[in-house]
């Protein structure tokens, strides 16, 4: 389907965690204040979402604020924002009409059989073959009476040239029902045009979509592309059902045969356990689910068939979708897909990044952010083709970064890069080839890394911070330091105490590494390394961990410095692309071997900086001296 429940991970925006817990910005930010809330960031306010699942859970399940919640659950909640035009004339009538319907016991069915029998006889298709059509609804017209669905009248709905009209109004009703505990997102339809149209021609070509949900993508391909070529399936029968009306509504449905070939090409199967393909398919297009929770049974036939799968305790499903599109596309085929970034470089999917390599060729990256409205987790539309080896293959990947504006997606950065640079451990590509060029020079000057070289530690995780946690010092309690209090080698005076209680704690590291006579503290939340250092053994919450280097004739003032640097701040981010800073990350930076007396003339450049004595001139010194050890020479100056 075109939806995906939450991957471990996401994190939430202020506004969609209101959305998902049904209450007001305002009484979220209360509960944060209360400790009644996690965050994963302070600033802005975000949060992890198996914490906001968590929450909604014991909401639903008590009786606290429950004539409050319903109250509050604005009609906006349950519109899938961007899926399709917001100046779409449809957009509006349908929220109007949820507002209606929020107040009404009519079920979801029938309503979706009211509109879709409208836009059929709007679009002159024939009566036979339309009750053909609705009749894969599963309405049950002898328990509803549908003269009661009159007032429906005040809401029409119009055909609009590849709009997902009826799939807006099914996901809609869904979530007004389901009070948006099923955690799903919908492809926005500007997402769904830039994949087609990166497809380029596909003249003559099979294409589908392998978890079609109602059709989005096959309604937005060329014209030109007959029914005959348009396949589909999904394991949802309504979502299938409205696909098959979507398609005849944009195909002028007229004659038997052409709806013979849409009820062969639009199935209700299982892409990943049933026999699906009754003809080879050239091309596989789509937003396969993401994180879909599996049952024991279908576990079972998955191990078996399922080579990403057989070494894992639980599968990824988006990846089962991969694996299936190269085993049972054509060759060449193609599959493009929207996908998440972490399938680029987490280790959990070292596996598929193997398979695609042995078995296809990776065509093009592009970088979409987070694309999904009011919820931070970045995705990309992935392609590639399948290859024997024998099929000569373009040895460029194309890659692009977009951001979103609004509704649209502006390119950033566009670029070649040579298809070596792919291996198992990662498929990023944020750096052109002479960006490359600058990362293999930084990489190649004689350096060490943390890797097996240094402690890590994380912070404190209290569990209670509303109890714990003190605005002001007392009898046993000790200052304690949050990430937005680090910044390049110098640490805020701390705005918090607690009492160090390590039993009664959600998180805590050994108190050795808290109380290490000097260590480093990196915030987690950020864009490329921020480090400050220690030497008062200060405690710190989890948005600031710690580490304490052990590297012969390398002092932690001396990797601080390398890691704070512009040069690594570049390395960082042409090289990884999160927004935590992790330590897999940091065990990986070159950081360059030296003569002692450029280690002392670096740690004296630091210690200025520390004691504010003549700051300014100390940093630019400590820059220029960095970039020597890592051979920055003057003309690349500008770059950093």
């Amino acid at each position: 389907m075109q939806n995906m429940a939450l991957p471990n991970g996401a994190i939430l925006s202020l506004a969609k965690t209101a959305q998902i817990l049904g209450v007001s910005e305002a009484t979220i930010r209360n509960w944060v204040k209360l400790k009644r809330l996690k965050t994963a960031s302070a600033k802005p306010l975000m949060f992890d979402a198996l914490e906001v699942k968590a929450l909604h859970s014991s909401l639903e399940g008590g009786e606290r604020l429950s004539s409050r919640r319903n109250k509050s659950r604005a009609v906006g909640n349950f519109v899938p924002v961007s899926y399709i035009d917001f100046a779409s004339p449809n957009y509006s009538i349908i929220c109007s009409l949820l507002d209606a319907l929020s107040k009404s016991p009519v079920p979801d069915i029938p309503v979706i059989f009211y509109y879709a029998k409208e836009l059929l006889s709007s679009r002159n298709v024939p009566q036979d073959l339309s009750k053909e059509l609705l009749d894969g609804l599963g309405l049950d017209r002898d328990e509803y009476d549908l003269t009661d669905m009159d007032f429906l009248k005040d809401y029409p709905l119009a055909y609009t040239d590849s709009e997902d009209t009826l799939g807006m109004l099914y996901i809609s009703l869904r979530n007004l029902r389901d009070k948006k505990s099923t955690g799903s997102y919908y492809t926005p339809y500007y997402v769904v045009d830039r994949l087609i149209g990166d497809l380029g021609d596909i003249k003559g070509k099979s294409v589908c979509d392998p978890g079609c949900g109602t059709g989005n993508f096959l309604l937005r391909l060329p014209g030109y592309i007959p029914i005959d070529n348009i396949h589909g399936c999904d394991i949802d029968p309504v979502a299938v059902a409205i696909t098959r009306i979507n398609l005849a509504l944009k195909h002028l449905l007229r004659f038997p045969e052409e709806l013979r070939t849409i009820t062969k090409n639009i199935t209700v199967k299982n892409f990943l356990t049933d026999t699906y393909r009754s003809s080879p398919i050239d091309i596989y297009v789509g937003n396969p689910p993401w994180g879909y929770s599996f049952s024991s049974k279908e576990l079972i036939t998955l191990r078996r068939n399922y080579e990403t799968f057989k070494d894992r305790s639980r599968p990824e499903s988006f990846v089962l979708f991969i694996e299936r599109a190269l085993e049972s596309l054509t060759v060449p085929g193609k599959f493009s897909f929207v996908l998440p970034e972490s399938l680029l470089e987490s280790g959990l999917h070292s596996g598929i990044r193997s398979l695609l390599l042995k078995k296809g060729r990776v065509v093009s990256v592009s970088y979409l952010g987070d694309v999904f409205d009011n919820v931070q987790c970045p995705s990309i539309i992935f392609s590639a083709i399948t290859s024997d080896g024998s099929t000569p293959c373009n040895d460029r990947v194309s890659v692009t970064v977009y951001e979103k504006k609004n509704s649209s997606l502006e390119v950033q950065k566009s670029f070649t890069a040579s298809h070596d640079r792919l291996s198992s451990s990662s498929f990023q590509l944020l750096s052109d080839d002479e960006e490359n060029a600058i990362l293999k020079m930084i990489r190649s000057v004689p350096h060490f890394t943390l890797k097996n070289n240094a402690d890590f530690a994380l912070g404190i995780v209290t569990g209670n911070n509303k109890e714990l946690l003190h605005s002001e010092p007392g009898k046993g309690l000790e200052p304690v330091i949050r990430g937005k209090d680090i910044t390049p080698f110098r640490i805020a005076p701390p705005e918090n105490y607690l009492a160090f209680t390590p039993r009664s704690f959600q998180q805590c590291a050994p108190s050795r590494y808290y109380k290490a006579k000097e260590k480093l503290f990196y915030r987690f939340i950020a864009s490329r390394p921020i480090l400050a250092r220690d030497t008062t053994g200060l405690l710190s919450l989890n948005s600031a961990n710690i580490i304490i280097p052990h590297v012969n004739g390398y002092s932690a003032t001396y990797i601080m410095a390398m890691l704070n640097s512009d040069v690594i701040g570049y390395y960082y981010s042409h090289t990884f692309k999160s927004p935590k800073v992790l330590r897999s990350s940091l065990e990986e930076l070159p950081i360059p071997l030296c003569s002692l007396l450029t280690v002392h003339e670096i740690e004296d450049l630091v210690h200025r900086i520390e004691e504010g004595n003549d700051a300014e001139e100390a940093e630019k010194k400590l820059a220029s001296r960095v970039r020597e050890c890592y051979g920055i020479t003057n003309d690349l100056k500008w770059r950093f």
